[in-house]
């Protein structure tokens, strides 16, 4: 089991508790990133070899709960929770590069590579390469994952969003 860790609003959490688990939910995807959220949701019956739904985030490395990126929506009531997950469960890929696929660009490893876009997206899960890419940068890991289940939760800290 590898620990990993995910953001989630309070009353989400507090669902989890109830129902015994931690799934996605299609009802918070923003209409403009449906095609990129069906597309994670295929790689990940695919590469997971699970049933289609939408996917439960998760990161690699403890978010800085400091980072203004890491706050949700302001105001709203938020918990951090360490997660422990066989790591085949968990569909890794580069935070950056997710933001081509949401965006609907090519995922390119050089200027003007001649490389279909839909299959460009692929490259988003080549953590090696992507890290081994000189104008690249650091790579960012999330994940993946269609449940969550209570046991394998712990809630770490509670806040609201700033």
């Amino acid at each position: 089991m590898n620990t990993y860790w995910t953001i989630q609003r309070k009353n989400v959490w507090e669902q989890a508790k109830v129902i015994g688990c931690l799934t996605g939910s299609s009802e918070h995807i923003w209409p403009e990133f449906e095609v990129a959220y069906q597309w994670m949701i295929e790689q990940m019956s695919k590469r997971l070899n699970c049933l289609p739904s939408a996917p439960v985030w998760v990161w690699v490395d403890r978010p800085d709960m400091r980072s203004k990126n890491q706050l949700g929506i302001k105001g709203v009531e938020t918990v951090l929770l360490e997660v422990k997950l066989n790591p085949d469960l968990v569909l890794l890929s580069d935070f950056v590069s997710w933001h081509y696929v949401l965006n609907n660009f090519t995922v390119e490893f050089y200027d003007n590579e001649p490389i279909d876009k839909m299959l460009s997206w692929e490259r988003i899960f080549d953590i090696e390469t992507l890290c081994s890419l000189q104008d690249y940068g650091d790579c960012i890991l999330q994940g993946v994952t269609p449940t969550i289940h209570i046991e394998q939760l712990k809630c770490i800290k509670e806040f609201i969003a700033k």
